[in-house]
């Protein structure tokens, strides 16, 4: 994403999160990357990586069945771009424990922001993770 954007590093936009050789595209990066894999499977949020961005979140919203869809599929998006940040730019290791503790905290604090009995279940399926 940063060679697009005319941002030279060392990285020739290889993928950083994986060691895979792929180039750091957005579907790459979200969906098809082996860490954002492990990342998605955590939360038990299945997605198709072969199927274009509407394609891909529309069959993501049928089966993950839940009236908070948006909210995890764009906090666990974030916290995997503020991964890969941490990496390229403060030279952290990327982990799923990581990534994991900073959505939850994430979700967490945008949940302030629902009605009630939304929100006590989203707070709920947090928990269960």
């Amino acid at each position: 994403m940063l060679l697009r954007k005319s941002f030279s590093l060392d990285d020739n936009g290889i993928c950083s999160l994986c060691d895979e050789g792929h180039l750091e595209t957005r579907d790459h990066l979200f969906w098809r990357c082996s860490f954002s894999k492990q990342c998605w499977l955590s939360i038990n949020f299945r997605l198709e990586d072969n199927l274009e961005l509407p394609q891909l979140m529309a069959t993501a919203k049928s089966n993950f069945r839940r009236p908070f869809f948006f909210e995890v599929f764009a906090t666990a998006s974030w916290n995997l771009w503020k991964q890969r940040n941490a990496l390229i730019f403060d030279n952290v290791t990327p982990s799923i424990s990581a990534w994991s503790f900073s959505f939850k905290r994430d979700l967490f604090l945008l949940s302030y922001r629902m009605k009630d009995d939304l929100k006590s279940y989203l707070v709920a399926w947090l928990d269960a993770l």
